[in-house]
């Protein structure tokens, strides 16, 4: 994962037959992109649930980007 400004990037290779729960501290589901796309258009993501602090994106084998902004990040960037 790495920080770009305001924004959260998270790469994953998820190996070939398996699926796997991806954790996003402070995400909102309206907010994440994959790979440039919302989340209900990225191919490979099956769901996406809030739990807790974290987004939990399910997904099934590839590669992933994440991107994203928290919500604190988002509270800091409005000051």
């Amino acid at each position: 994962w790495e920080k770009r400004g305001v924004k959260v990037v998270l790469r994953v290779k998820i190996p070939a037959n398996t699926e796997a729960v991806i954790a996003l501290p402070g995400a909102k589901a309206e907010r994440v992109l994959e790979s440039g796309k919302p989340l209900s258009e990225a191919e490979g993501v099956r769901g996406a649930r809030l739990r807790g602090e974290k987004l939990e994106v399910s997904v099934g084998s590839g590669e992933y980007s994440f991107a994203y902004e928290t919500d604190a990040e988002q509270k800091e960037a409005m000051r």
